[in-house]
């Protein structure tokens, strides 16, 4: 695919956290019509988080990877491990 849009993702398809919801089997399913479509009180912490803070991903946030969202009961589908390096690339960078 060539030309303006090629490779672009739609913003509806990347959840707040970052997750591509198209590659979740229960988005694929029909069972799920992402976080950016449920209402407000079905959001995950991630989602209701960055409304609350004017962005649009978790990643774009200065406290990103926060500890609500590493501690939190089902606050993203992103891996605790890899939450927990980009943490510490994050404090190295700082250093």
């Amino acid at each position: 695919m060539d030309g303006p849009g090629a490779g672009h993702v739609p913003e509806r398809l990347i959840a707040a956290c970052g997750l591509y919801c198209a590659s979740c089997p229960t988005y694929a399913h029909g069972a799920c019509a992402g976080c950016r479509a449920l209402p407000e009180a079905n959001r995950c912490h991630c989602a209701c988080c960055v409304q609350r803070r004017g962005l649009l991903y978790c990643g774009q946030c200065a406290d990103f990877p926060c500890d609500a969202l590493l501690s939190g009961d089902k606050a993203t589908s992103l891996s605790p491990r890899w939450l927990e390096w980009k943490r510490t690339q994050k404090s190295d960078d700082n250093t």
